[in-house]
């Protein structure tokens, strides 16, 4: 079989970066996988993240393929290069400001260079080369995540109960779904103590732990190799699926996430933005929405209460 080849240029915010990955194929099933996952990875997250995270991703992502060359290049604010061959880092060149720093391996020694240009500060120059080499460091010894705290598990688990499916981490909107979900199952006392959400800008209820909770778990391709089966009480289960199911039953596949965002900025701004006598009228001034819609969520949610208490 020929090598699998995987390319792509990114810009971020402060970035433009080249990546070039030649591996040993495995079957063409697993093959098309890692490269759609690969698009659609980075098409989500290249936009907002740092070259140390894009980096560290690549070695999860990969880390099951033997890797026979990978060839990062990065040029913005600052430069560099990253290469590996046969899942071993092999050179790490960075510019920052004035300062050059290189590693290279010759399979002997390994060793870190750093080369003054032109810099004053001798405070700072001490301070980049700690970050580099701590960095170098970290992607020379890295290892995919193998354990996770209790609360990535529980959230699988609340997700399989909900949506009555295995969540795919790979889908472009699993993060919405895990997030609207939390957010209306919050307004039935049912929570995690680690997500917490905050209105967002577009008056979205938003929890950042829960974001970086489903950032770590999007590279893996099988993440209940890595979750563990925990049990959750046959009440609280019971409950999570009447609410789960009576939701989606209301609405079809396409229109699914639109209608939970919707569901979870009302019953949001109700509780946490405006006076507890606010109306109708006023919840829909407040999230620019038809006060006709505001009443039907309101609604749901009493219904849904009632069918839950008669269980």
């Amino acid at each position: 079989m020929e090598q699998l080849y995987l390319g792509r240029i990114l810009r971020t915010n402060d970035l433009v970066i080249c990546i070039e990955c030649f591996l040993k194929p495995k079957n063409s099933q697993e093959d098309q996988k890692i490269k759609e996952f690969f698009t659609h990875f980075f098409d989500v997250y290249s936009n907002c993240q740092s070259i140390e995270y894009i980096l560290k991703s690549l070695r999860i992502m990969l880390h099951s393929y033997e890797q026979e060359q990978i060839k990062v290049r990065w040029n913005g604010k600052k430069n560099g290069l990253m290469e590996i061959s046969h899942n071993k880092l092999l050179k790490y060149e960075e510019n920052e400001a004035n300062i050059q720093i290189s590693y290279q391996s010759n399979g002997k020694k390994e060793d870190l260079k750093f080369s003054n240009i032109s810099i004053e500060d001798s405070a700072e120059l001490k301070n980049i080369m700690e970050k580099t080499t701590i960095q170098v460091n970290d992607l020379k010894n890295y290892q995919p995540q193998k354990s996770f705290v209790l609360a990535y598990s529980q959230i699988y688990k609340i997700y399989c109960l909900f949506y009555g499916k295995k969540p795919n981490f790979q889908e472009e909107n699993i993060e919405e779904q895990f997030q609207y979900m939390l957010a209306i199952l919050g307004h039935f006392n049912i929570c995690l103590n680690e997500v917490t959400f905050h209105q967002n800008s577009k008056k979205i209820p938003t929890s950042y732990y829960l974001k970086s909770m489903i950032n770590a778990l999007r590279p893996y391709m099988n993440v209940e190799d890595i979750l563990e089966n925990v049990p959750i009480h046959p009440k609280i289960a019971k409950e999570i699926q009447i609410i789960g199911q009576n939701i989606c039953s209301l609405t079809d596949e396409i229109n699914k996430i639109h209608y939970l965002k919707i569901i979870s900025q009302v019953l949001y701004a109700k509780e946490w933005c405006l006076s507890s006598r606010a109306s109708t009228m006023e919840i829909g001034k407040y999230l620019d929405m038809k006060p006709e819609i505001v009443d039907e969520v309101l609604q749901l949610k009493k219904e849904l209460k009632r069918k839950i208490e008669g269980e």
